[in-house]
C-alpha cells in the first residue's frame, strides 16, 4: 500500500486493510486541487503535538511515511481571482464555509514552498489574503513564516492582503469568523509585520 496511514493487518490468518491510528483522534483529510486525499492529519484529544500526520512508518508497520501538502477544500472554485491562505486543513475548510472566500491551508506557518507550487500552477489567483494565526506577534516561528509568505506572494506579483485581528477574539481565522469579530484587512509592507 502506498497511502500513508493505511496498513495491511492480519487477524486469525486473515489479512485486511486497516489504519495505523493513535487513540482518540479526529481525522482530517488533506486534499489536493483534484479533491483527492493526499494525507490525513490527526487532531489529538490531548497532549502535544496536537496535530500530526497519519503515517504507516512506525515500529509496528513498515509502510509509507506521512506527507505534508497544501490543503484545498473539496469544491473550492479554482477559477476564482482571490485566495485566502491559512494554517491547516481544518481552518481552511471552516474559513471557506463561513466566509465564502476560497481558502487553502498550508501545513504550517513555514509552508511557503507548498503555496509557491500552488500559486505557480493557478496563476488566476491575482489577490492573495494571508490569514495566519494571531500568535505571529509572539511566536517567532509563525512571525517569520508570515514574512516569508508575504515575500513569496509579492515576488510572484500578486496583490497581497494581510488579515489581522485581536488575539482575544481567537487564534485562527476560523475562530474569528465563528465569533463574528472584526478583521482588519491591510495592504502593508513587510515592516508592519516584523
Amino acid at each position: 500500500l502506498d497511502v500513508p496511514g493505511f496498513v495491511m493487518a492480519e487477524r486469525d490468518g486473515n489479512r485486511y486493510l486497516s489504519l495505523a491510528l493513535p487513540k482518540n483522534v479526529l481525522l482530517i483529510p488533506v486534499r489536493n486541487a483534484l479533491g483527492q486525499i493526499e494525507a490525513i492529519k490527526c487532531r489529538k484529544a490531548e497532549g502535544d503535538p496536537k496535530y500530526l500526520y497519519l503515517t504507516s512508518k512506525t515500529r509496528k508497520w513498515d509502510g509509507p511515511r506521512a506527507v505534508q501538502s497544501l490543503h484545498v477544500p473539496k469544491g473550492l472554485p479554482l477559477g476564482a481571482d482571490v485566495i485566502r491562505v491559512t494554517e491547516g486543513p481544518l481552518k481552511a475548510d471552516v474559513a471557506w464555509y463561513l466566509s465564502g472566500v476560497p481558502t487553502v491551508g498550508i501545513p504550517s506557518a513555514s509552508g511557503s514552498k507548498y503555496l509557491e507550487t500552488f500559486l505557480e500552477e493557478y496563476t488566476n489567483f491575482t489577490k492573495v489574503i494571508l490569514s495566519l494565526d494571531a500568535d505571529f506577534r509572539t511566536n517567532p516561528h509563525v512571525g517569520q513564516g508570515l514574512v516569508c509568505l508575504y515575500d513569496l506572494v509579492v515576488r510572484l506579483g500578486r496583490e497581497t492582503v494581510l488579515e489581522l485581528w485581536n488575539a482575544e477574539h481567537g487564534k485562527g481565522i476560523d475562530d474569528v469568523l465563528l465569533a463574528g469579530a472584526p478583521i482588519q484587512k491591510l495592504h502593508a509592507p513587510v515592516s508592519v509585520i516584523e
